[in-house]
């Protein structure tokens, strides 16, 4: 008796909630179907249809069927079939259910879509570790949740770089995109795209653990971040007063400078600046790198701190090395083009773009190759337009008749140009005048100049 009851009871439930436990049911269904999809069940469907209809079946005949038979999976085709089941179907029933069927098959292969588009953007990975599993892990949540790690460095230096070992046992290491320290913080600082796209692995040298860099960290932040770590080391008081005895015992009669410059590094808060200043203070720099790490590689058990001012080191090492190569790059091409300006002051003084491009040095190397042939012609550009007030540029571009390619000169070298032409052409119209006058007065005829 109570067994018929509790059913007539649930069959009343079902009858009255029957529209919510249909929706309920295509909601079960669709997301068994992702999951189906994700997992790869249905390519062995794929595959099985393939094998048989392609390679048993294929007839020319059968050709155009099948063609008619798959345009029927075409968007106007199905929404065409969709109002003729509205139209005409019983009831509203079945006309609700082929929609909301329609509705979640797009939502389905839109976010397929989507899914392969993030993963060619390196937003997503996915993994397939089997034939019957696919694996989606975000990139996006690990570079943002590392990029606060050097946040917290910043407000607190003693906080150790992340390591690869600071991601979870269950994630697959794909997810980071492995370079060389020194490769990737050079292709930085020359040109830097921040971007969530990347979980860079920056290898150390000594077989020390890479550091993570999100690529929403600019190296600005990761060079602060070293600085600021060895700060906090030399600031403490047997640290400071150790290196600082170093730093001025290797340098003999620059012990005043050596120590002022110690000083300002500690006590600086811009203390990376001085890395790009092509001075003292950068020779002096890298040398109190130089002793932090050889003290700190000697040590046989890591701590986290050590490790910690170890890559602060590493990291300031490339960073300084890059700035040294671009300071002795700005200094050969700013020689260069004053030696471009020496010999547009040398006779001829008037030369074309490829006679310029040709130039050499005192020792024979070529000038074009120590600055770019894109910063010769901003260099020319910038000499033949730029221009006090009410007075001409520094260099000035003329054509001749004969000659169709541009000249360039001094304006300061234009009077002694003229002049030297003239002396140059005075023979030549000298032998011209009397040669012609040789010739009037043979032929007994006069001229106002005789």
């Amino acid at each position: 008796m109570k067994s018929s009851f509790t059913f007539t009871r649930l069959k009343d439930i079902v009858l009255k909630r029957k529209r919510i436990l249909i929706i309920g049911a295509c909601i079960i269904l669709f997301i068994e179907l992702l999951d189906d999809v994700l997992e790869g069940d249905l390519m062995t469907l794929d595959l099985l249809a393939k094998a048989f209809f392609v390679e048993n079946l294929r007839a020319d005949w059968l050709t155009p069927i099948m063609e008619s038979i798959s345009a029927l999976a075409t968007p106007v085709s199905l929404l065409v079939l969709l109002l003729v089941i509205v139209a005409f179907a019983p009831g509203k029933r079945p006309g609700m259910f082929c929609t909301v069927n329609l509705v979640l098959v797009v939502l389905l292969n839109v976010l397929l879509k989507e899914l392969e588009k993030l993963s060619a953007n390196h937003q997503v990975l996915i993994l397939s570790p089997t034939a019957e599993k696919k694996i989606i892990i975000v990139i996006a949540f690990f570079i943002e949740k590392f990029s606060q790690r050097y946040k917290e460095i910043l407000a607190q230096p003693m906080t150790p770089f992340p390591q690869e070992s600071d991601i979870p046992k269950k994630i697959p290491s794909e997810i980071i995109t492995r370079r060389t320290g020194a490769e990737l913080l050079n292709e930085l600082l020359t040109k830097e795209t921040l971007s969530d796209k990347y979980l860079y692995g920056l290898t150390m040298p000594h077989d020390m653990p890479s550091i993570l860099l999100p690529s929403l960290v600019s190296v600005h932040t990761l060079a602060e971040c070293a600085v600021q770590k060895l700060r906090t080391l030399l600031a403490k008081e047997e640290h400071h007063d150790y290196f600082m005895k170093k730093l001025t015992v290797s340098n003999p009669g620059k012990e005043m400078t050596a120590k002022n410059i110690f000083n300002r590094f500690v006590q600086n808060a811009d203390s990376l600046t001085m890395f790009k200043e092509p001075e003292d203070s950068f020779y002096f720099l890298t040398q109190l790198l130089f002793f932090i790490r050889q003290d700190y590689e000697k040590v046989k058990d890591y701590t986290a701190e050590d490790i910690g001012i170890l890559h602060a080191v590493y990291i300031l090492e490339i960073i300084a090395n890059y700035y040294k190569t671009r300071a002795q790059e700005n200094s050969k091409k700013e020689t260069a083009f004053k030696n471009l300006e020496q010999h547009l002051s040398k006779p001829p003084y008037y030369f074309t773009l490829g006679t310029i491009t040709k130039f050499t040095s005192s020792s024979g190397v070529p000038l074009l190759g120590q600055y770019s042939e894109e910063e010769l012609k901003n260099f020319l550009h910038t000499k033949t337009t730029e221009s006090l007030a009410n007075d001409l540029p520094e260099i000035l571009v003329f054509k001749t008749e004969l000659d169709k390619q541009p000249y360039f000169i001094y304006k300061n070298k234009v009077m002694p140009l003229i002049m030297r032409l003239c002396t140059d052409a005075r023979a030549a119209i000298r032998e011209t005048i009397r040669k012609n006058w040789f010739k009037v007065l043979k032929n007994f005829d006069d001229l106002p100049a005789i």
